[in-house]
């Protein structure tokens, strides 16, 4: 039994520590700001694995990878978001 509650909180602690896709997609546009384009990616692939489908994360990380002069990995992020959504202008 008290293995069984202790197994129980610790689960409910590391599921409260996780950070929401809004909260990785904000802390990398903090880290653009600041000019820190790797980190801000790094923060980016995160929200992009909670929420798949948000075409601004992969905006961002395509204008991020722009400005790291990756141009073939900024291409594959537009390509996502016309994917995603065939009338996004931002991502033609």
């Amino acid at each position: 039994m008290k293995k069984t509650l202790v197994v129980l909180l610790i689960a409910m602690i590391c599921s409260c520590a996780q950070k929401s896709a809004d909260e990785y997609y904000n802390l990398a546009c903090d880290e653009e700001d600041k000019g820190n384009f790797e980190l801000a990616i790094k923060y980016l692939d995160s929200s992009i694995k909670l929420s798949p489908t948000d075409i601004h994360s992969y905006n961002n990380r395509g204008y991020d990878y722009l400005e790291l002069k990756n141009h073939a990995l900024a291409k594959i992020n537009f390509k996502k978001m016309i994917v995603l959504d065939k009338k996004c202008v931002g991502a033609y």
